[in-house]
């Protein structure tokens, strides 16, 4: 893997937009923390480019009985993942140590020959290939579940999570 600093960005579109990546065949991630109180926490990494959708996403699961997935706050962030919003990745699975929380990963993403993600700090990205990133979440004891989700839709044509 290899490590690059770049300008601090806390979301995917800042990332896209900001920083260039050498070849279409390198993605950045997107990355959202959910939290729902029956069937727990999970750590969705994504493609920038693709959609979730928070009540298809505890289908996909095959969550039985109610859903009801949002995102995690804040203090919930810092105390199973020890990182800030705009940081977290999947390099941050690390810190559960409790195995609270269930790495999802995109097909997409393991499309791609190299995986830029922040290493728990947004002023940098951590370059992975799939392999070596699935080897890291299972070594870490967060084998992940992948799913495939679709592509967001254009602006104001999708309904709302």
């Amino acid at each position: 893997h290899k490590v690059y600093g770049h300008v601090s960005c806390e979301t995917a579109e800042d990332l896209v937009s900001n920083v260039a990546l050498p070849s279409e065949k390198e993605t950045h991630t997107k990355n959202l923390f959910l939290r729902d109180k029956k069937h727990g926490l999970f750590l969705v990494t994504v493609h920038p480019s693709s959609h979730v959708n928070t009540k298809e996403l505890g289908k996909m699961l095959k969550l039985e009985g109610k859903t009801n997935l949002r995102f995690a706050d804040k203090a919930l962030l810092e105390e199973c993942l020890t990182c800030q919003p705009g940081t977290v990745g999947p390099l941050a699975i690390v810190n559960d140590v409790e195995q609270k929380v269930t790495q999802v990963l995109d097909q997409k993403l393991l499309e791609f020959e190299k995986i830029h993600s922040h290493p728990l700090r947004n002023d940098a990205s951590v370059i992975l290939s799939p392999a070596d990133l699935q080897s890291y979440l299972v070594q870490v004891g967060h084998e992940a579940t992948v799913l495939e989700f679709g592509d967001a839709p254009p602006a104001g044509k999708g309904p709302a999570n």
